[in-house]
């Protein structure tokens, strides 16, 4: 982790090289990796003017039992479920408006380019009522946006998982090619092997935007020396980033 002044330093390496890259944070328990992540978030945006930031929180209980949780938590931010952070205090009113603002193009670049996400990393229903409080004359989308709830609710569609990983990647490097966007993912060492594939995929295919992806996890003491070889829960060999 970096000194004391980690986040200033994070922000500023950023601002000097704003493209893509992966950040891992790590270090034991107690540590603090949650609270630098979230100072570095709020520096970040005063750098940024324009940032956008999502979150992504992992569970130990839940663990590979919920797959996707850290990525539909973040794809929940984009698309405007904000109200339960907001009631915590765990965003601020610039972080939150700055999310509302960009509602537009998230919707529209997810009916464009990652429709199969409604129904996986997206609840159908709950994005309806959001577009419907948000965007009252955007009666096409309601529809468009109804259409695919109602699909995903009958059982959805046969999609190859690489399929979706690249809807998601696609709709993520749209926004990014607008607005420079961050992904924090909390806890990865509790995430699901579904996460774990999706944010590699997304390390590899997302080089040619503006989205970096920092994530923090607690390293267990029997995964230390086998930590370069394979990912959180095997399987997913780490490459540079």
């Amino acid at each position: 982790m970096p000194g004391k002044d980690g986040p200033t330093w994070v922000a500023e390496a950023l601002k000097q090289r704003p493209d893509t890259r992966v950040v891992f944070v790590s270090g034991e328990s107690g540590q603090g990796k949650t609270a630098l992540l979230a100072e570095f978030s709020r520096r970040a945006m005063n750098v940024f003017p324009d940032l956008l930031v999502a979150w992504g929180d992992c569970n130990a209980y839940a663990g590979a039992g919920d797959p996707y949780l850290p990525f539909r938590d973040a794809m929940g931010m984009l698309t405007g479920d904000l109200e339960a952070r907001w009631t915590a205090g765990t965003i601020g009113r610039d972080h939150a408006r700055r999310l509302w603002k960009t509602l537009p193009l998230v919707l529209s670049t997810l009916l464009a380019g990652g429709p199969s996400l409604v129904g996986v990393l997206l609840d159908g229903d709950a994005l309806l009522s959001r577009l419907a409080a948000a965007l009252p004359d955007r009666a096409d989308w309601n529809e468009r946006l109804g259409a695919l709830a109602r699909r995903a609710q009958s059982g959805g569609e046969n999609l190859e998982q690489s399929f979706l990983f690249e809807q998601c990647a696609r709709v993520l490097g749209t926004v990014a090619d607008q607005y420079p966007l961050a992904l924090v993912l909390d806890d990865v060492q509790w995430a699901d092997n579904a996460s774990i594939g999706l944010l590699f995929h997304l390390g590899r295919r997302l080089v040619q935007f503006h989205s970096p992806v920092a994530q923090h996890g607690r390293q267990f003491p029997d995964r230390k020396r086998g930590a370069h070889r394979h990912g959180a829960r095997g399987g997913h060999p780490r490459q540079p980033a």
